[in-house]
């Protein structure tokens, strides 16, 4: 079971609003128990990858842009898990930093397999293809 945090963010005139859900059953994504965070400084690739297991999810490429984070995955192996609505089909590059593999699906129901990292891989812009398709994870 996981028991991280997942933390979205957002671009706002150059300063960003996190939004943290914390210990969610099962690795959930789910949007019940969202509680807002004091506002945050930008997350770079750099924020990202100074702390191990974490997954990060930009709607830029170059890691920019607003985004998601889920912490503490390392211990996890899931099950399929939907991106919240605000991160559905956003995604356009990511950072792996932590000791599993991830596979990304275009489909909530994790069919359609669109890209893969393994531990501690990145991707700065995701090809055409996968680009602004992703809707679904797991962590294996």
């Amino acid at each position: 079971m996981w028991n991280g945090k997942v933390i979205m963010f957002s671009a706002v005139n150059s300063s960003f609003r996190r939004v943290a859900v914390a210990a969610l059953a099962g690795f959930g994504l789910g949007m019940a128990g969202l509680a807002t965070a004091a506002p945050a400084s930008a997350m770079s690739a750099t924020d990202c990858t100074l702390y191990f297991d974490r997954l990060c999810l930009y709607t830029g490429t170059g890691f920019s842009g607003g985004g998601l984070v889920l912490t503490e995955i390392g211990g996890a192996r899931s099950s399929c898990r939907a991106l919240p609505g605000r991160m559905n089909d956003q995604t356009s590059s990511i950072i792996n930093n932590s000791g599993r593999s991830i596979t990304f699906f275009a489909r909530g129901d994790c069919t359609d397999a669109v890209w893969a990292l393994g531990p501690g891989q990145s991707v700065a812009e995701l090809p055409a293809f996968a680009n602004k398709t992703i809707s679904a994870v797991i962590v294996r």
